[in-house]
């Protein structure tokens, strides 16, 4: 009876493993972040698209831009230094570009039946011009090396491809 009673002491919670890089994610962990997530939301709302469309070619190359990018800074003293840098500033800078975009009429000068056809394509050309406008910081700006559990680091150029998944 007095068995039930004892307290018995609680047993040791193992050490975190605390690593010193951080960890090759996909473009979909890099954005699940409540706050990367309501302005996404917010871009989304910007275009009159379906889910499928929006899901096929807008969050895509969105993703496949942070699973490129990682969790680099988008300077290293201004705006934006820290980890994820040049996502969040990609991500705010899509918001307001999109956001311009809607206050002019592309093609310039063209007929009204064309402005109508093909409005979404230049708000979509208009969205990955503006996505891509900092890419070149990982090729120029900003050196970026990996490894694999247990080897040595080793450069990354970006026309490699994206960096190997679970490298640090």
């Amino acid at each position: 009876m007095l068995k039930r009673f004892r307290r018995t002491p609680p047993e040791a919670a193992p050490e975190p493993v605390v690593l010193e890089y951080p960890i090759v994610q996909t473009g979909q962990k890099l954005l699940s972040s409540p706050k990367r997530q309501e302005i996404i939301s917010k871009i989304k709302r910007l275009f009159s698209v379906t889910e499928p469309v929006w899901r096929q070619h807008y969050l895509y190359a969105i993703e496949q831009f942070a699973e490129l990018v990682q969790e680099v800074p988008a300077s290293e003293i201004h705006h934006h230094s820290q980890a994820g840098g040049l996502i969040d500033h990609t991500l705010e800078a899509l918001h307001a570009g999109v956001r311009i975009s809607q206050g002019y009429i592309l093609p310039p000068n063209a007929e009204p039946e064309l402005i109508a056809q093909s409005a979404d394509r230049w708000r979509f050309a208009a969205f990955i011009a503006i996505l891509g406008h900092d890419i070149g910081k990982i090729v120029t700006d900003i050196e970026v090396v990996y490894r694999a559990h247990g080897f040595s680091f080793q450069k990354w150029h970006p026309w490699y491809g994206n960096l190997p998944p679970g490298t640090e």
